[in-house]
């Protein structure tokens, strides 16, 4: 028996919409805690994060744009 194709697709990319959604939730997290840091640490670790999110979600776009079946 074959896949259905559009399900699994679906299934796929409401996945990644997810994965997508709870990086936006938790970069507007860094962002407060970057804004009130008032550490010794240079750099800034919240900015660290920030930027290591950011990539993390243009990988998951990256990945819902181009892996769709």
């Amino acid at each position: 028996m074959c896949p259905d194709i559009e399900i699994v697709n679906g299934w796929f990319e409401q996945m990644l919409d997810e994965a997508i959604q709870e990086t936006e939730a938790a970069m507007s997290n860094e962002h407060i805690w970057e804004l009130a840091y008032e550490g010794d640490e240079a750099p800034n670790p919240h900015s660290q994060n920030l930027a290591n999110l950011k990539r993390y979600k243009e990988l998951l776009q990256a990945v819902k744009r181009d892996c769709m079946i």
